[in-house]
Parts: structure tokens; C-alpha cells; sequence
């Protein structure tokens, strides 16, 4: 398995907007995407970094979602509620969990 990390700082006043938006628009996006495996976010409330991970099955499946449209077409429904440029990180899945808490 293979992850795509997002490291981003969102403006105070947006974080609470920013997690409905990924809630309720990114998550299900990413749902439609071949090989999608699993997404969270991490959110520090007292200084809006956020941070973002999405599984995929292959390192193939990782890239289309990065070369085609899906990507960026997610970054636009949040863009202007960065305070900075996000940072993408890659990584191989060494260890995982079988099944992750659901919040919602």
C-alpha cells in the first residue's frame, strides 16, 4: 500500500469549514478514485496545521490521483482557506491497521 501526505496550515477561522469540507466533499471524491484505500486528517485546533493521509493500493493508482485532475481539483474546494502552499509527502505502508475508528 502507498500514502500521499498533505501538510497544511489552514487560517484559524476556516479550520472548522475546512474539516466539513473534507468531510463531505473530499472524502467521498476520493472514494470514486481506482485504488483508494482510506483517507484521515489530523487537525491541531490551536494553530491550524492539518495534516492529510490517503491509502492506495499501488504506487500507480497514488500518481494517477496526483496527474490527472482528482488532486488538484481537491486542493480547489479548500485553497483559499490555506494560510500557506500544502506540502506533499510519499511513503510506502509498512505496517497498518485492519480497521480504523470512524468519526464521521
Amino acid at each position: 500500500m502507498y500514502a500521499r501526505i498533505v501538510t497544511m496550515h489552514v487560517k484559524p477561522d476556516k479550520l472548522d469549514e475546512a474539516v466539513d469540507v473534507y468531510r463531505n466533499s473530499i472524502i467521498p471524491a476520493a472514494r470514486e478514485e481506482r485504488g483508494y484505500k482510506g483517507k484521515l486528517l489530523f487537525v491541531n485546533s490551536a494553530d491550524g496545521k492539518a495534516i492529510s493521509i490517503t491509502m492506495w493500493s499501488t504506487e500507480e493508482d497514488r500518481i494517477a490521483g496526483e496527474t490527472g485532475e482528482y488532486l488538484q481539483a481537491q486542493f480547489a474546494k479548500v485553497e483559499d482557506m490555506f494560510s500557506d502552499e500544502p506540502s506533499i509527502e510519499h511513503f510506502d505502508v509498512s505496517v497498518g491497521m485492519n480497521r480504523l475508528p470512524d468519526r464521521g
